[in-house]
């Protein structure tokens, strides 16, 4: 968890850590995630999209190099690397992650019926996958489709418990739907002490 550390002897043994970097998947991806976790993503997203050329069918470099991609505003070439790991059949066990990444993707490229289409197959991929029915019902509460929205909400708080937030939105909604007696019931879940609350 000593992320400085690791990162000021990746800056400082670089030439003689080269070598060794070339072949070894679990080293570069400690320099990567301590990267990451010093804030200097443009370094870890170096590192990501170097070891997704080298190591294809690692499933946690796979995820990331997607994300960097995201991240520096090249949607096309993320749907593309996504469709490419969703080829990989090494990589099935983590295929509604690749799916949910593509519905992130085509939310950003303002595709919104793309998006519900691939975070539906990431949910039939892995049903208990919380993100997944939070994304869906933000998309659907997008396009007003208000009923749905509440039970992809609902789902979200049946796999996680308590969620504050979306709790707060589920109320909203509910409220919204007239549904005043639901409303109350989670309503009541929230420690609510400002104006809000009692608004």
């Amino acid at each position: 968890g000593d992320f400085k550390t690791i990162t000021q002897i990746a800056e400082e043994k670089k030439s003689e850590l080269a070598p060794l970097l070339e072949n070894n998947v679990q080293l570069t991806l400690i320099i990567a995630q301590a990267y990451l976790n010093t804030d200097q993503t443009d370094k870890a997203d170096q590192h990501f999209l170097s070891l997704s050329k080298a190591f294809p069918h690692n499933e946690q470099v796979a995820y990331h190099a997607v994300i960097a991609l995201l991240k520096k505003g090249a949607l096309d070439q993320a749907l593309v690397e996504t469709k490419k790991h969703l080829e990989n059949v090494q990589l099935r066990s983590k295929h509604f992650l690749f799916h949910f990444l593509q519905a992130q993707i085509f939310l950003q490229k303002n595709n919104k019926s793309e998006a519900l289409l691939a975070v539906n197959k990431s949910l039939e991929l892995f049903p208990k996958f919380d993100r997944g029915w939070l994304f869906k019902g933000m998309l659907l509460e997008q396009k007003r489709e208000n009923k749905e929205a509440i039970t992809c909400y609902q789902k979200v708080l049946a796999l996680v418990g308590r969620e504050e937030l979306v709790e707060k939105q589920l109320v909203h909604l509910l409220f919204s739907e007239q549904r005043y007696a639901e409303a109350a019931h989670y309503l009541e879940r929230i420690n609510g002490t400002c104006a809000e609350y009692f608004f």
